[in-house]
């Protein structure tokens, strides 16, 4: 070895140990190691991250071998101690997972001893190492001296094979000895000889002579493609590679499972059984059949309809208990413990545009958090810990700890007693339908509340004392389509899909403003104002953005300031630095900002394809946290970030981990972290 190669930072490679559970698996034979088993255990590339996998001893060595390298382009490194291998150097190989893990010889004999010593010699030994007869005395030589191996065992190996040197040797002496024999079974003695020694010599000159004009052939071909240029141009027309999978992380996917298949259909006349009289009356929409029946002497066998299951009940009654549905016990209450002690207070500085510029996408920011598309998304805003809570089309609430570590087993799964998959995400369900408004509210610690609502007429909050969803409105007869709170928590305020606005307190559980209407339609969203919470900001449906001063709300009440686009506003928000400019979307593709000091007068308009189709969520743009840049997704599966005073598009963030349309964004308040949250569930974290 080198210099460098004895001064490298030498790790272990091969883990030998008795299994401490039995939950380990063996890679090589899928059975299952008992505790107390001797195993070995190498890293390995599984699940999207790199964990120690393990196998038992037997089939472990028996996968293990020795090589010559080819010296065919790179001939690897030596794990442990960083060795690069060249040609003709003999080499160890330890397999996991169809990997091959290059050691050098040495190496292998201290990495392998300890498995070496813990299983019986009857069944294992040095010398029964694959690709040992293949070795070189020389190279032979080496390996029996760093494994120890007895003489009396090294003295039973097959003879070694011959060494390049002794190849050379053989092939000059062959060709004297066949001239030997051909002479000595010639037909004369000396003439015989003299002719058969000649004969060999002008052959060898001949096979030379092609040999030599069929390697210029082949090199005059050569060139010939090159110039061709056919690498090029088979790049150009070749398909594109697929994109990347992203982590498995988060819920798992959904096992559809086959209805049972119906009655066979049998002819009653076949059967001789008379017609009973029922024929198909009418056929509708959705599959709907619609039975009549004709009067008829002898009815037959009448088979009487199933009564249909009880109806639904349109949202869970009472409080509904903090127990997830993909976790456990013991995972839900660590996921409250952890909801209770996010603190850090959110810090002065916050993230610039060309900041967000330089986001980037990782492979272990990417979780599916619901099996739903998302609806909303919000950071808690605390800093000690990321966390993210999401409410999808379902009625479905998920709290991601983005920074979770995830431990793992022997196998790479993850690891928890209750045989439930801790990896930082877990879902609950509160509401029976749309998610439609979703806050943190309270401040830091344990006074935090998750605030929530559903078109299903409920109103809920997360109490962390308590560990439930709380019930602060259930209402049969409305469906809230906004919701938003003061930050206190003092006064919800809900818009419902007939363009209606009431406002609740959630201590008392009980309205404070009678219900009255503030737009002709829908209403998408509504905002209190960060810094003067007298203000609330509202949109439609019907085209409009309104501003209204909440000290004067009630039937008959007119707003603040009103402006309004050609086509629906999708969402309408206030910048967070309290300068009262308000950011709307609408369905006229345009972005625009409005300044709420002068009655809603336009300041900036950004042209931006807002039509999202039938499938897709519709986009909504967010300020940014500094409150100089615009965020929403685009079609083109991208995130675009806006320069807030000039229009100017500063970035498109994506990523091949990213393969869906982003409908949802949100930026943590201080932290430099966005969440991007997809149709099918999945939320990417960009840093």
């Amino acid at each position: 070895m080198s210099d460098t190669d004895d001064t490298a930072e030498k790790k272990s490679v091969v883990k030998v140990e008795q299994a401490s559970t039995g939950r380990s698996t063996c890679r090589a034979t899928g059975e299952k190691i008992e505790k107390g088993e001797w195993r070995a255990g190498m890293e390995a590339w599984v699940a999207g991250r790199v964990n120690m996998t393990w196998q038992k001893l037997l089939p472990f060595l028996q996968n293990c071998s020795v090589e010559t390298c080819s010296g065919k382009g790179n001939n690897g490194t030596c794990k442990q101690s960083g060795h690069k291998f060249t040609k003709g150097e003999a080499r160890f190989v330890a397999v996991v997972k169809e990997k091959r893990n290059y050691l050098t010889l040495e190496s292998a004999a201290t990495e392998l001893k300890p498995a070496l010593e813990a299983i019986d010699s009857a069944e294992f030994v040095a010398t029964d190492f694959k690709g040992l007869e293949e070795l070189s005395q020389e190279d032979r030589q080496k390996f029996i001296d760093a494994f120890q191996v007895s003489a009396e065992a090294a003295d039973k190996l097959a003879p070694a094979k011959p060494s390049s040197d002794e190849n050379s040797d053989a092939e000059v002496k062959q060709p004297a000895a066949k001239k030997q024999k051909r002479g000595a079974d010639g037909p004369s003695g000396g003439a015989g000889n003299s002719d058969a020694e000649a004969a060999p010599s002008g052959a060898s000159q001949v096979v030379n002579e092609y040999e030599q004009r069929r390697a210029e052939q082949i090199a005059r071909n050569r060139e010939r493609l090159m110039a061709l240029n056919l690498p090029a141009l088979a790049a150009q027309v070749a398909p594109p590679k697929p994109a990347r999978s992203t982590v498995a992380r988060g819920l798992k996917a959904r096992k559809k499972e086959k209805p049972p298949p119906g009655p066979r259909r049998e002819s009653l006349r076949n059967k001789g059984i008379a017609a009973d009289g029922t024929y198909i009356d009418d056929e509708r929409r959705g599959g709907k059949v619609v039975y009549g029946r004709t009067e008829v002497t002898d009815p037959g066998p009448w088979v009487k309809a199933e009564d249909p299951p009880p109806p639904k009940a349109r949202f869970p009654k009472g409080p509904v208990e903090f127990t997830s549905k993909n976790g456990s016990e013991r995972i839900d209450k660590q996921m409250l413990e952890l909801v209770r002690g996010v603190g850090g207070s959110p810090g002065k500085k916050k993230t610039t545009v060309k900041q967000m510029a330089q986001f980037d996408l990782k492979a272990e920011g990417v979780a599916k958090v619901s099996h739903a598309g998302i609806s909303h998304l919000s950071f808690h805003p605390g800093t000690s810990h990321l966390l993210l809570a999401t409410g999808d089309k379902d009625g479905n609430v998920g709290l991601w700890n983005v920074d979770h570590i995830i431990q793992s087993d022997d196998n790479g799964d993850n690891v928890d007693d209750d045989d439930a998959a801790d990896d930082g995400v877990l879902e609950f369900q509160p509401h029976y339908s749309y998610v439609s408004g979703l806050r943190w509210i309270g401040g830091l610690g344990s006074s935090a509340r998750l605030v929530t609502c559903s078109y299903d007429g409920s109103v809920r909050s997360l109490d962390l004392e308590k560990g439930q969803f709380e019930a602060i409105v259930l209402d049969e007869e409305s469906e809230w389509s906004a919701m938003d709170c003061t930050s206190k928590g003092s006064c919800v305020y809900l818009g419902d899909k007939a363009g209606n606005l009431a406002a609740y307190d959630p201590r008392s559980h009980k309205s404070v403003l009678p219900e009255f209407s503030i737009h002709d339609k829908k209403v998408n969203t509504l905002q209190v104002e960060p810094g003067e919470e007298h203000l609330l900001l509202s949109s439609s449906s019907d085209k409009s953005l309104a501003l209204w001063d909440t000290r004067k709300l009630g039937p008959g009440c007119r707003a603040v300031a009103q402006a309004e686009h050609p086509q629906t506003c999708n969402s309408a928000f206030f910048s967070p630095d309290g300068a009262h400019r308000v950011m709307s979307l609408s369905r006229d593709n345009t972005i625009r900002v409005w300044d709420g000091k002068k009655g809603l007068s336009e300041l900036l308009k950004i042209s931006h394809n807002n039509n999202t189709g039938r499938w897709t969520i519709p986009f909504r743009a967010v300020w940014g946290p500094s409150s100089d840049c615009c965020l929403v997704g685009n079609m083109g599966r991208t995130v675009d970030v806006f320069d807030a005073s000039t229009g100017a598009k500063a970035a498109a963030l994506s990523s091949e981990s990213m393969t869906a349309i982003v409908s949802r964004v949100t930026a943590h308040i201080s932290t430099p972290a966005l969440a991007a949250a997809t149709g099918s569930g999945r939320v990417h974290i960009y840093r």
